[in-house]
């Protein structure tokens, strides 16, 4: 039995686990990182590492290389183990090298920092990084902290996707072949797409006979379909059309080869529930003026650079990781859970890191508790500077 992420385990979720396993001779392997425990507001149990090894008599290993990430953001990262778990740091000087780039920008104002950091994302969509792998995360709030960032990217025709409200809709099997499907009927070429859609188990039989018939019958259904959009993505902008294709698609498997994709469609509505959303958030991205093709791209998860906070980033790995607003009015409350969100956030990247703090922030109309003021965060930004380095 393995268990990932085990510095988030629940007081339910370990009382399973032992109950299932504890004396039954099953070997169990535990793998976290207490630096990385942020979902203590979820119920997180503190020393969960500590009950297990006491509880299953489990021989502790630690882990000291990061090979994730280039040399300059491992020996950032080791400073903050030193601080926050000395006996897992390792000697600087062992982490040599020149790779990876650090830089800490610092802004008059939100406007400001967004122009340096769409700036920023230009050039390393230029130098071919692309732009699926540039991720944008914050601590907290990013519909509030990312609209000008936001503005900021569409103006220079970069695109971007909300992964806070998108992410958990994004990641459905469904989602994801809904998305293959139109795009197929759209004449959009994406061959991931395409091979997503016909390598899924709404193709299986149960023999080589049934199979056959179902890949017939999914050529003449393609063919009608492809008539009603006519090969034309801007068609997809018509809420009617993509109803009666979605309603379609869903007709033509049936409820039990939907319900095979994933336990939770078994229950009543459940896959009618992600067609809708998935309706809804095309029609809202075309209305915001993307274009059909684009919105599908983005759905897909094939392109965009990815806005969403830290705790949603959880797992997730980029190229260049961009963390604004390093600043004590986004970075608040208990002092160690704060530190611990900036390094989840900050071990997501591979070469490239962009930390920005601003002097100032306007209080959007929908916030409740706001400081237009801001200081920046002079300990988080401390690590990232290398010995000698001044304080920007």
């Amino acid at each position: 039995m393995f268990l990932d992420e085990f510095q988030d385990c629940t007081i339910s979720q370990y009382t399973l686990v032992r109950q299932a396993f504890h004396g039954t001779g099953t070997i169990l392997t535990a793998v976290g990182d207490t630096k990385q425990r942020i979902m203590g507001w979820a119920g997180a149990v503190d020393g969960i590492t500590e009950t297990f090894a006491n509880d299953f008599r489990a021989a502790r290993l630690s882990l000291y290389q990061n090979f994730r990430s280039q040399p300059r953001l491992r020996r950032m990262q080791n400073r903050m183990v030193a601080v926050m778990d000395p006996a897992a740091a390792v000697p600087e000087a062992t982490l040599t090298g020149d790779g990876g780039e650090i830089r800490i920008v610092s802004a008059a104002d939100e406007w400001q920092e967004a122009a340096q950091i769409t700036a920023w994302i230009q050039s390393l969509i230029w130098s071919d990084t692309p732009a699926s792998q540039i991720a944008v995360l914050f601590r907290n709030q990013p519909e509030l902290y990312s609209p000008a960032l936001s503005q900021a990217l569409e103006n220079a025709g970069i695109p971007s996707r909300n992964d806070q409200e998108l992410q958990d809709l994004a990641v459905q099997p469904l989602t994801k072949l809904l998305v293959a499907y139109l795009e197929t009927l759209a004449g959009i070429r994406n061959p991931a797409s395409y091979a997503r859609l016909h390598r899924s188990k709404l193709f299986d039989g149960q023999d080589e006979d049934q199979h056959f018939r179902i890949r017939v019958s999914w050529d003449a259904h393609l063919q009608h379909a492809r008539a009603l959009v006519q090969g034309n993505s801007s068609r997809l902008s018509d809420r009617a059309l993509l109803n009666e294709l979605a309603a379609g698609f869903l007709s033509f498997f049936g409820a039990p080869a939907i319900a095979a994709l994933a336990p939770e469609y078994e229950s009543p509505g459940r896959a009618e529930q992600i067609t809708r959303d998935v309706i809804d958030r095309i029609g809202e991205m075309l209305a915001s003026g993307s274009a059909p093709a684009e919105t599908l791209e983005l759905l897909a998860a094939e392109s965009g650079v990815r806005v969403m906070s830290i705790h949603k980033s959880k797992g997730l790995e980029f190229d260049a990781v961009v963390i604004p607003a390093v600043e004590h009015e986004m970075f608040f409350g208990d002092h160690s859970e704060a530190r611990a969100a900036f390094f989840v956030g900050i071990s997501r990247t591979r070469s490239h890191l962009l930390l920005t703090h601003a002097s100032t922030r306007q209080r959007p109309p929908e916030a409740r508790h706001w400081n237009v003021n801001r200081r920046p965060y002079q300990e988080f930004l401390g690590y990232a500077r290398e010995p000698g380095e001044p304080p920007t």
